[in-house]
Protein backbone atom coordinates (compact mmCIF):
# COMPACT_ATOMS: atom_id res chain seq x y z
CA UNK A 1 0.00 0.00 0.00
CA UNK A 2 1.32 3.45 -0.92
CA UNK A 3 1.67 6.41 1.45
CA UNK A 4 1.07 9.92 0.14
CA UNK A 5 2.80 12.94 1.69
CA UNK A 6 1.85 16.53 0.85
CA UNK A 7 3.49 19.74 2.05
CA UNK A 8 2.15 23.22 1.33
CA UNK A 9 5.17 25.46 1.78
CA UNK A 10 5.42 29.27 1.75
CA UNK A 11 6.02 29.30 -2.00
CA UNK A 12 5.52 25.77 -3.35
CA UNK A 13 3.50 22.58 -3.11
CA UNK A 14 5.36 19.29 -2.82
CA UNK A 15 3.83 15.82 -3.20
CA UNK A 16 5.57 12.47 -2.75
CA UNK A 17 4.11 8.96 -3.02
CA UNK A 18 6.05 6.07 -1.50
CA UNK A 19 5.21 2.37 -1.66
CA UNK A 20 6.49 -0.59 0.33
CA UNK A 21 8.75 -3.09 -1.42
CA UNK A 22 10.80 -6.07 -0.28
CA UNK A 23 13.91 -3.88 -0.28
CA UNK A 24 12.23 -1.07 1.68
CA UNK A 25 10.25 2.09 0.79
CA UNK A 26 10.35 3.20 -2.84
CA UNK A 27 9.31 6.55 -4.35
CA UNK A 28 6.80 5.98 -7.16
CA UNK A 29 5.58 9.56 -7.72
CA UNK A 30 6.78 13.07 -6.96
CA UNK A 31 5.85 16.57 -8.00
CA UNK A 32 6.54 20.16 -7.03
CA UNK A 33 4.76 23.31 -8.19
CA UNK A 34 5.78 26.88 -7.48
CA UNK A 35 2.72 28.85 -6.42
CA UNK A 36 3.95 32.25 -7.53
CA UNK A 37 6.32 31.70 -10.47
CA UNK A 38 4.73 28.91 -12.52
CA UNK A 39 7.47 29.01 -15.17
CA UNK A 40 9.85 27.49 -12.56
CA UNK A 41 7.61 24.56 -11.72
CA UNK A 42 9.11 21.12 -11.20
CA UNK A 43 7.20 17.96 -11.99
CA UNK A 44 3.88 19.54 -12.96
CA UNK A 45 2.32 21.89 -15.46
CA UNK A 46 2.32 25.61 -14.57
CA UNK A 47 -0.82 27.40 -13.50
CA UNK A 48 -1.49 29.84 -16.31
CA UNK A 49 -4.09 31.84 -14.42
CA UNK A 50 -2.16 32.19 -11.17
CA UNK A 51 -2.73 35.94 -10.87
CA UNK A 52 -6.49 35.47 -11.18
CA UNK A 53 -6.82 32.98 -8.34
CA UNK A 54 -7.12 33.52 -4.60
CA UNK A 55 -4.40 31.92 -2.43
CA UNK A 56 -6.70 29.03 -1.52
CA UNK A 57 -7.77 28.48 -5.12
CA UNK A 58 -4.14 28.59 -6.24
CA UNK A 59 -3.18 25.86 -3.78
CA UNK A 60 -6.18 23.64 -4.60
CA UNK A 61 -5.57 24.04 -8.32
CA UNK A 62 -1.88 23.23 -7.87
CA UNK A 63 -2.58 20.04 -5.91
CA UNK A 64 -5.08 18.86 -8.51
CA UNK A 65 -2.64 19.63 -11.34
CA UNK A 66 0.15 17.52 -9.80
CA UNK A 67 -2.20 14.62 -9.00
CA UNK A 68 -3.59 14.65 -12.53
CA UNK A 69 -0.24 14.83 -14.32
CA UNK A 70 1.41 12.21 -12.12
CA UNK A 71 -1.70 9.96 -12.18
CA UNK A 72 -1.57 9.56 -8.40
CA UNK A 73 -4.15 7.01 -7.23
CA UNK A 74 -3.75 7.35 -3.46
CA UNK A 75 -6.47 9.43 -1.81
CA UNK A 76 -5.47 9.26 1.86
CA UNK A 77 -2.80 11.84 2.58
CA UNK A 78 -0.42 12.85 5.38
CA UNK A 79 0.26 16.58 5.56
CA UNK A 80 1.82 19.14 7.90
CA UNK A 81 0.79 22.56 9.10
CA UNK A 82 3.11 25.52 8.42
CA UNK A 83 5.43 26.33 11.31
CA UNK A 84 3.78 29.68 12.09
CA UNK A 85 0.46 27.90 12.74
CA UNK A 86 1.91 25.51 15.32
CA UNK A 87 3.01 25.92 18.92
CA UNK A 88 5.27 23.19 20.37
CA UNK A 89 6.10 23.04 24.07
CA UNK A 90 8.43 20.67 25.92
CA UNK A 91 7.86 20.22 29.67
CA UNK A 92 8.13 17.65 32.46
CA UNK A 93 5.54 16.18 34.82
CA UNK A 94 5.48 13.64 37.65
CA UNK A 95 5.12 10.16 36.21
CA UNK A 96 1.43 9.13 36.07
CA UNK A 97 -0.52 6.02 34.98
CA UNK A 98 -1.31 6.12 31.27
CA UNK A 99 -5.08 6.37 31.85
CA UNK A 100 -4.50 9.77 33.56
CA UNK A 101 -2.28 11.25 30.83
CA UNK A 102 -4.99 12.87 28.74
CA UNK A 103 -6.52 14.95 31.53
CA UNK A 104 -3.31 15.74 33.39
CA UNK A 105 -1.23 16.72 30.35
CA UNK A 106 -3.86 19.05 28.91
CA UNK A 107 -4.33 20.69 32.30
CA UNK A 108 -0.57 21.24 32.67
CA UNK A 109 -0.28 22.52 29.09
CA UNK A 110 -2.47 25.52 29.93
CA UNK A 111 0.57 27.04 31.63
CA UNK A 112 2.58 27.00 28.40
CA UNK A 113 0.05 27.69 25.62
CA UNK A 114 -0.81 31.37 24.95
CA UNK A 115 -4.34 30.51 23.77
CA UNK A 116 -7.55 29.30 25.31
CA UNK A 117 -7.72 25.50 25.13
CA UNK A 118 -11.10 25.63 23.36
CA UNK A 119 -9.51 27.69 20.55
CA UNK A 120 -6.88 25.08 19.70
CA UNK A 121 -6.54 21.53 18.49
CA UNK A 122 -3.77 19.63 20.26
CA UNK A 123 -1.97 16.34 20.67
CA UNK A 124 0.96 15.20 22.78
CA UNK A 125 3.68 12.60 23.01
CA UNK A 126 5.16 11.15 26.19
CA UNK A 127 8.84 10.24 26.00
CA UNK A 128 11.23 8.67 28.48
CA UNK A 129 12.93 10.99 30.95
CA UNK A 130 16.45 9.61 31.15
CA UNK A 131 17.58 11.95 33.95
CA UNK A 132 14.71 11.37 36.39
CA UNK A 133 12.68 8.12 36.20
CA UNK A 134 10.04 9.64 38.50
CA UNK A 135 9.16 12.19 35.84
CA UNK A 136 7.91 11.97 32.28
CA UNK A 137 8.80 14.35 29.45
CA UNK A 138 5.97 15.77 27.36
CA UNK A 139 5.99 17.15 23.82
CA UNK A 140 2.77 19.14 23.52
CA UNK A 141 1.68 20.33 20.06
CA UNK A 142 -1.12 22.86 19.59
CA UNK A 143 -2.55 24.54 16.49
CA UNK A 144 -5.19 27.21 16.10
CA UNK A 145 -8.41 25.54 15.08
CA UNK A 146 -8.84 28.03 12.23
CA UNK A 147 -5.48 27.08 10.69
CA UNK A 148 -6.25 23.36 10.95
CA UNK A 149 -9.70 23.80 9.41
CA UNK A 150 -8.15 25.75 6.53
CA UNK A 151 -5.63 22.94 5.90
CA UNK A 152 -8.42 20.34 5.95
CA UNK A 153 -10.45 22.46 3.53
CA UNK A 154 -7.60 22.70 1.05
CA UNK A 155 -6.96 18.96 1.09
CA UNK A 156 -10.58 17.86 0.85
CA UNK A 157 -11.35 20.37 -1.91
CA UNK A 158 -8.45 18.88 -3.85
CA UNK A 159 -10.14 15.47 -3.58
CA UNK A 160 -7.90 14.03 -0.83
CA UNK A 161 -8.78 12.39 2.48
CA UNK A 162 -6.47 13.56 5.31
CA UNK A 163 -5.49 10.73 7.64
CA UNK A 164 -2.84 12.63 9.63
CA UNK A 165 -1.78 16.23 10.17
CA UNK A 166 1.82 16.21 11.41
CA UNK A 167 4.33 18.96 12.17
CA UNK A 168 7.54 19.78 10.29
CA UNK A 169 10.03 18.99 13.13
CA UNK A 170 8.76 15.43 13.44
CA UNK A 171 8.75 15.00 9.67
CA UNK A 172 12.45 15.94 9.41
CA UNK A 173 13.33 13.93 12.49
CA UNK A 174 11.60 10.87 10.99
CA UNK A 175 13.47 11.31 7.70
CA UNK A 176 16.92 11.50 9.27
CA UNK A 177 16.17 8.59 11.59
CA UNK A 178 15.34 6.57 8.47
CA UNK A 179 18.60 7.61 6.77
CA UNK A 180 20.50 6.93 10.06
CA UNK A 181 21.90 10.46 10.13
CA UNK A 182 20.03 10.94 13.41
CA UNK A 183 20.64 7.74 15.34
CA UNK A 184 21.20 8.86 18.93
CA UNK A 185 18.33 10.86 20.45
CA UNK A 186 20.39 11.54 23.55
CA UNK A 187 22.39 14.04 21.53
CA UNK A 188 21.25 17.59 20.82
CA UNK A 189 21.06 18.20 17.06
CA UNK A 190 20.32 21.22 14.90
CA UNK A 191 18.45 20.53 11.65
CA UNK A 192 18.45 23.26 9.00
CA UNK A 193 16.28 22.96 5.89
CA UNK A 194 16.61 25.57 3.12
CA UNK A 195 14.27 25.83 0.15
CA UNK A 196 13.54 28.79 -2.15
CA UNK A 197 14.96 31.54 0.10
CA UNK A 198 13.14 30.23 3.15
CA UNK A 199 14.79 28.39 6.00
CA UNK A 200 13.58 26.12 8.77
CA UNK A 201 15.69 25.79 11.93
CA UNK A 202 14.84 23.03 14.40
CA UNK A 203 16.87 22.08 17.50
CA UNK A 204 16.17 18.61 18.89
CA UNK A 205 17.02 17.87 22.50
CA UNK A 206 16.56 14.22 23.51
CA UNK A 207 14.43 13.78 20.42
CA UNK A 208 12.08 16.65 21.32
CA UNK A 209 11.84 19.83 19.23
CA UNK A 210 12.82 22.52 21.74
CA UNK A 211 13.29 25.35 19.25
CA UNK A 212 11.47 25.82 15.93
CA UNK A 213 11.94 28.80 13.62
CA UNK A 214 10.91 29.73 10.11
CA UNK A 215 13.31 32.33 8.70
CA UNK A 216 13.47 34.36 5.50
CA UNK A 217 16.84 34.11 3.73
CA UNK A 218 17.68 36.81 1.20
CA UNK A 219 20.86 37.54 -0.66
CA UNK A 220 22.09 38.46 -4.12
CA UNK A 221 24.62 35.63 -4.16
CA UNK A 222 25.71 32.48 -2.34
CA UNK A 223 27.95 34.39 0.09
CA UNK A 224 25.21 36.82 1.11
CA UNK A 225 22.76 33.94 1.61
CA UNK A 226 25.30 32.16 3.81
CA UNK A 227 25.87 35.23 5.98
CA UNK A 228 22.12 35.70 6.37
CA UNK A 229 21.74 32.06 7.44
CA UNK A 230 24.62 32.27 9.89
CA UNK A 231 23.06 35.30 11.54
CA UNK A 232 19.81 33.42 12.06
CA UNK A 233 21.67 30.34 13.33
CA UNK A 234 23.68 32.31 15.91
CA UNK A 235 20.46 33.94 17.11
CA UNK A 236 18.68 30.57 17.40
CA UNK A 237 21.55 28.73 19.09
CA UNK A 238 22.13 31.59 21.51
CA UNK A 239 18.48 31.58 22.56
CA UNK A 240 18.52 27.79 22.96
CA UNK A 241 21.63 27.85 25.15
CA UNK A 242 20.06 30.46 27.42
CA UNK A 243 16.98 28.26 27.83
CA UNK A 244 18.98 25.05 28.33
CA UNK A 245 22.38 26.08 29.76
CA UNK A 246 23.43 22.48 30.44
CA UNK A 247 22.69 21.22 26.92
CA UNK A 248 25.56 20.72 24.47
CA UNK A 249 24.84 20.79 20.73
CA UNK A 250 26.51 17.75 19.18
CA UNK A 251 25.91 18.23 15.47
CA UNK A 252 24.18 20.21 12.74
CA UNK A 253 22.47 18.70 9.69
CA UNK A 254 22.02 20.95 6.65
CA UNK A 255 19.65 19.93 3.85
CA UNK A 256 17.45 21.44 1.17
CA UNK A 257 17.45 22.68 -2.39
CA UNK A 258 20.50 24.79 -3.12
CA UNK A 259 24.26 24.96 -3.58
CA UNK A 260 25.78 24.30 -0.15
CA UNK A 261 29.22 23.20 -1.29
CA UNK A 262 31.87 24.21 1.26
CA UNK A 263 29.33 25.41 3.79
CA UNK A 264 29.87 22.42 6.08
CA UNK A 265 33.54 23.20 6.70
CA UNK A 266 33.08 26.95 7.08
CA UNK A 267 30.01 26.62 9.25
CA UNK A 268 31.68 24.02 11.46
CA UNK A 269 34.68 26.30 12.03
CA UNK A 270 32.49 29.26 12.92
CA UNK A 271 30.01 27.45 15.16
CA UNK A 272 32.52 24.98 16.65
CA UNK A 273 30.21 22.01 16.06
CA UNK A 274 30.31 19.20 13.44
CA UNK A 275 28.23 20.09 10.34
CA UNK A 276 27.01 17.62 7.71
CA UNK A 277 25.33 18.38 4.38
CA UNK A 278 22.69 15.64 4.15
CA UNK A 279 21.44 14.02 0.95
CA UNK A 280 18.55 11.87 2.18
CA UNK A 281 17.30 11.20 -1.35
CA UNK A 282 20.28 8.89 -1.91
CA UNK A 283 18.95 6.57 0.81
CA UNK A 284 15.55 5.93 -0.77
CA UNK A 285 14.84 3.90 -3.89
CA UNK A 286 13.24 5.66 -6.82
CA UNK A 287 14.77 9.07 -6.02
CA UNK A 288 17.24 9.07 -8.93
CA UNK A 289 15.25 11.58 -10.99
CA UNK A 290 14.32 13.91 -8.13
CA UNK A 291 16.20 17.15 -7.60
CA UNK A 292 17.09 18.60 -4.19
CA UNK A 293 14.48 19.43 -1.63
CA UNK A 294 11.48 17.24 -0.77
CA UNK A 295 12.91 16.56 2.71
CA UNK A 296 9.78 17.64 4.60
CA UNK A 297 7.29 15.86 2.36
CA UNK A 298 9.51 12.77 2.31
CA UNK A 299 9.41 12.60 6.09
CA UNK A 300 5.61 12.90 5.96
CA UNK A 301 5.25 10.04 3.48
CA UNK A 302 7.59 7.84 5.57
CA UNK A 303 5.23 8.15 8.54
CA UNK A 304 3.36 5.04 7.45
CA UNK A 305 6.59 3.02 7.37
CA UNK A 306 7.98 4.14 10.74
CA UNK A 307 8.02 1.53 13.47
CA UNK A 308 7.80 3.16 16.87
CA UNK A 309 6.38 2.36 20.28
CA UNK A 310 5.61 6.04 20.86
CA UNK A 311 2.33 7.70 20.00
CA UNK A 312 2.73 9.69 16.77
CA UNK A 313 1.44 13.26 16.80
CA UNK A 314 -1.75 13.63 14.77
CA UNK A 315 -3.78 16.85 15.06
CA UNK A 316 -6.84 15.18 13.49
CA UNK A 317 -6.76 12.01 15.59
CA UNK A 318 -10.40 12.54 16.67
CA UNK A 319 -11.56 12.92 13.07
CA UNK A 320 -9.72 9.77 12.01
CA UNK A 321 -11.15 7.88 15.01
CA UNK A 322 -14.72 8.79 14.02
CA UNK A 323 -13.96 7.80 10.43
CA UNK A 324 -12.65 4.40 11.57
CA UNK A 325 -15.78 3.89 13.71
CA UNK A 326 -17.96 4.63 10.69
CA UNK A 327 -16.00 2.10 8.66
CA UNK A 328 -16.48 -0.43 11.45
CA UNK A 329 -20.24 0.20 11.52
CA UNK A 330 -20.44 -0.27 7.75
CA UNK A 331 -18.62 -3.61 8.11
CA UNK A 332 -21.02 -4.62 10.90
CA UNK A 333 -24.06 -3.72 8.79
CA UNK A 334 -22.69 -5.65 5.80
CA UNK A 335 -21.94 -8.65 8.01
CA UNK A 336 -25.46 -8.52 9.46
CA UNK A 337 -26.96 -8.28 5.97
CA UNK A 338 -24.95 -11.30 4.81
CA UNK A 339 -26.00 -13.22 7.92
CA UNK A 340 -29.66 -12.36 7.33
CA UNK A 341 -29.46 -13.49 3.69
CA UNK A 342 -27.81 -16.76 4.69
CA UNK A 343 -30.40 -17.32 7.42
CA UNK A 344 -33.30 -16.68 5.04
CA UNK A 345 -31.74 -18.97 2.44
CA UNK A 346 -31.35 -21.70 5.04
CA UNK A 347 -34.93 -21.29 6.24
CA UNK A 348 -36.25 -21.28 2.70
CA UNK A 349 -34.39 -24.49 1.86
CA UNK A 350 -35.65 -26.09 5.08
CA UNK A 351 -39.25 -25.16 4.32
CA UNK A 352 -38.98 -26.40 0.72
CA UNK A 353 -37.74 -29.74 2.05
CA UNK A 354 -40.68 -29.95 4.46
CA UNK A 355 -43.20 -28.99 1.77
CA UNK A 356 -41.82 -31.70 -0.52
CA UNK A 357 -42.22 -34.25 2.28
CA UNK A 358 -45.84 -33.16 2.93
CA UNK A 359 -46.69 -33.40 -0.77
CA UNK A 360 -45.41 -36.97 -0.84
CA UNK A 361 -47.58 -37.80 2.20
CA UNK A 362 -50.65 -36.27 0.53
CA UNK A 363 -50.03 -38.28 -2.64
CA UNK A 364 -49.80 -41.43 -0.54
CA UNK A 365 -53.09 -40.57 1.24
CA UNK A 366 -54.81 -40.00 -2.10
CA UNK A 367 -53.69 -43.41 -3.38
CA UNK A 368 -54.81 -45.12 -0.18
CA UNK A 369 -58.12 -43.21 -0.23
CA UNK A 370 -59.07 -44.64 -3.63
CA UNK A 371 -58.27 -48.11 -2.33
CA UNK A 372 -60.40 -47.61 0.79
CA UNK A 373 -63.54 -46.75 -1.24
CA UNK A 374 -63.67 -50.23 -2.80
CA UNK A 375 -62.92 -52.02 0.46
CA UNK A 376 -65.43 -50.24 2.74
CA UNK A 377 -68.55 -52.10 1.48
CA UNK A 378 -67.18 -55.45 2.62
CA UNK A 379 -65.98 -54.37 6.11
CA UNK A 380 -67.69 -55.17 9.40
CA UNK A 381 -68.55 -52.50 11.98
CA UNK A 382 -65.47 -53.23 14.09
CA UNK A 383 -63.25 -53.11 11.02
CA UNK A 384 -64.78 -49.80 9.96
CA UNK A 385 -64.18 -48.34 13.46
CA UNK A 386 -60.52 -49.46 13.34
CA UNK A 387 -60.10 -47.94 9.90
CA UNK A 388 -61.74 -44.72 11.15
CA UNK A 389 -59.29 -44.54 14.09
CA UNK A 390 -56.34 -45.11 11.72
CA UNK A 391 -57.51 -42.32 9.39
CA UNK A 392 -58.10 -40.00 12.35
CA UNK A 393 -54.53 -40.54 13.53
CA UNK A 394 -53.26 -39.64 10.07
CA UNK A 395 -55.47 -36.55 10.02
CA UNK A 396 -54.10 -35.50 13.42
CA UNK A 397 -50.55 -35.92 12.12
CA UNK A 398 -51.43 -33.91 8.99
CA UNK A 399 -53.02 -31.17 11.11
CA UNK A 400 -50.01 -30.99 13.43
CA UNK A 401 -47.29 -31.01 10.81
CA UNK A 402 -49.01 -29.22 7.92
CA UNK A 403 -52.12 -27.24 8.76
CA UNK A 404 -50.83 -25.86 12.07
CA UNK A 405 -47.35 -25.08 10.82
CA UNK A 406 -46.13 -21.49 10.55
CA UNK A 407 -44.14 -20.78 7.39
CA UNK A 408 -41.42 -18.23 8.07
CA UNK A 409 -40.05 -17.17 4.69
CA UNK A 410 -42.59 -14.40 4.07
CA UNK A 411 -42.57 -13.32 7.70
CA UNK A 412 -38.83 -12.59 7.58
CA UNK A 413 -39.20 -10.77 4.29
CA UNK A 414 -41.79 -8.47 5.90
CA UNK A 415 -39.64 -8.00 9.01
CA UNK A 416 -36.86 -6.51 6.89
CA UNK A 417 -39.29 -4.02 5.36
CA UNK A 418 -40.46 -2.83 8.78
CA UNK A 419 -37.03 -1.89 10.09
CA UNK A 420 -36.70 1.87 10.77
CA UNK A 421 -33.45 3.51 9.75
CA UNK A 422 -30.73 3.16 12.40
CA UNK A 423 -32.15 -0.22 13.58
CA UNK A 424 -30.42 -3.51 12.64
CA UNK A 425 -31.33 -7.13 13.40
CA UNK A 426 -28.55 -9.30 14.82
CA UNK A 427 -30.34 -12.59 15.53
CA UNK A 428 -33.66 -14.34 14.81
CA UNK A 429 -34.41 -17.57 16.71
CA UNK A 430 -37.28 -20.01 16.11
CA UNK A 431 -38.32 -22.64 18.62
CA UNK A 432 -41.21 -25.07 18.18
CA UNK A 433 -41.97 -27.84 20.64
CA UNK A 434 -44.64 -30.56 20.25
CA UNK A 435 -46.50 -30.93 23.55
CA UNK A 436 -47.82 -34.17 25.00
CA UNK A 437 -51.34 -32.94 24.26
CA UNK A 438 -50.43 -32.85 20.56
CA UNK A 439 -50.28 -29.07 20.23
CA UNK A 440 -47.26 -26.98 19.27
CA UNK A 441 -45.64 -24.50 21.65
CA UNK A 442 -44.04 -21.82 19.49
CA UNK A 443 -41.53 -19.02 20.24
CA UNK A 444 -40.10 -16.29 17.99
CA UNK A 445 -37.12 -14.31 19.35
CA UNK A 446 -35.93 -11.16 17.57
CA UNK A 447 -32.70 -9.44 18.65
CA UNK A 448 -31.24 -6.23 17.26
CA UNK A 449 -29.38 -2.97 17.76
CA UNK A 450 -30.58 0.61 17.61
CA UNK A 451 -27.94 3.32 17.20
CA UNK A 452 -28.57 7.03 16.65
CA UNK A 453 -25.37 8.54 15.25
CA UNK A 454 -25.92 12.16 16.33
CA UNK A 455 -27.98 12.05 19.50
CA UNK A 456 -27.80 15.80 20.11
CA UNK A 457 -29.34 16.92 16.82
CA UNK A 458 -31.48 13.89 15.95
CA UNK A 459 -35.26 14.27 16.15
CA UNK A 460 -35.66 10.76 17.54
CA UNK A 461 -33.91 8.42 19.95
CA UNK A 462 -33.07 4.75 20.15
CA UNK A 463 -36.02 3.74 22.37
CA UNK A 464 -38.45 5.51 20.04
CA UNK A 465 -37.02 3.59 17.08
CA UNK A 466 -37.41 0.27 18.92
CA UNK A 467 -41.03 1.15 19.84
CA UNK A 468 -41.74 2.02 16.19
CA UNK A 469 -40.38 -1.35 15.09
CA UNK A 470 -42.48 -3.17 17.72
CA UNK A 471 -45.63 -1.23 16.66
CA UNK A 472 -45.00 -2.17 13.03
CA UNK A 473 -44.89 -5.85 14.01
CA UNK A 474 -48.09 -5.60 16.08
CA UNK A 475 -49.95 -4.00 13.17
CA UNK A 476 -48.94 -6.76 10.74
CA UNK A 477 -51.36 -9.65 11.00
CA UNK A 478 -49.30 -11.84 8.69
CA UNK A 479 -46.23 -11.78 10.94
CA UNK A 480 -48.23 -12.35 14.14
CA UNK A 481 -50.26 -15.20 12.60
CA UNK A 482 -49.58 -18.18 14.84
CA UNK A 483 -48.71 -16.03 17.87
CA UNK A 484 -50.96 -14.79 20.63
CA UNK A 485 -48.79 -12.69 22.93
CA UNK A 486 -45.53 -10.88 23.57
CA UNK A 487 -43.67 -13.07 26.02
CA UNK A 488 -41.05 -10.45 26.97
CA UNK A 489 -39.01 -7.41 25.93
CA UNK A 490 -35.44 -6.82 27.08
CA UNK A 491 -33.58 -3.51 26.57
CA UNK A 492 -29.86 -3.07 27.30
CA UNK A 493 -27.38 -0.22 26.78
CA UNK A 494 -23.94 -1.18 25.42
CA UNK A 495 -21.00 0.13 23.39
CA UNK A 496 -19.89 -0.51 19.81
CA UNK A 497 -16.30 0.69 19.79
CA UNK A 498 -16.57 4.18 21.34
CA UNK A 499 -20.25 4.68 20.52
CA UNK A 500 -23.24 4.18 22.83
CA UNK A 501 -26.03 2.03 21.40
CA UNK A 502 -29.12 0.12 22.60
CA UNK A 503 -29.57 -3.64 22.29
CA UNK A 504 -33.08 -5.16 22.34
CA UNK A 505 -34.68 -8.62 22.43
CA UNK A 506 -38.39 -9.29 21.79
CA UNK A 507 -39.98 -12.75 22.41
CA UNK A 508 -43.36 -13.75 20.94
CA UNK A 509 -45.24 -16.97 21.78
CA UNK A 510 -48.54 -18.73 21.12
CA UNK A 511 -49.29 -19.40 24.79
CA UNK A 512 -52.94 -18.99 25.65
Amino acid sequence: MAELGLYIGPRAIEILEITKTVGGPKIINSGRMDLYTPQKHIGAAPISTTSLLSPQERIISGIKAIIKEKKIKSKEVISALPEESVTVRFFEMPRLPQKEWETAVRFEAKKYIPFKMEEIVSDFQVIENRLDPKKMSIIFVAAKREALNNQMFLLTQAGLLPKAIDIIPFSLKRLFQFTRELSDERQTTVIVNINQNTGFINILKEGAPCLIRDVSLTGENKEALYENLMGELRLSIGYFERQFPNAVISSLILCGNGDFEGWDVTMSNELKIPVKIASPLKSIKGAENISGGFEIVMGLALRGFQKTTLHQINLIADVVSVREQQRLYVKVVIAEAIFAILLLTFLQNTMLTRVKRVRQELQTLEKEGSKFSSELVTMSVSELEAKRDEIQKRLDIFKTFVLDRVYWTFKFRDLAKMLPEEVWLTDISLDERIQESGGILRFLMIEGISWVKDKQTSKTNEMALINTFLTNIKNNTEILAGFTRIEGINIEKFKIGYADATKFKIVFSNKQ
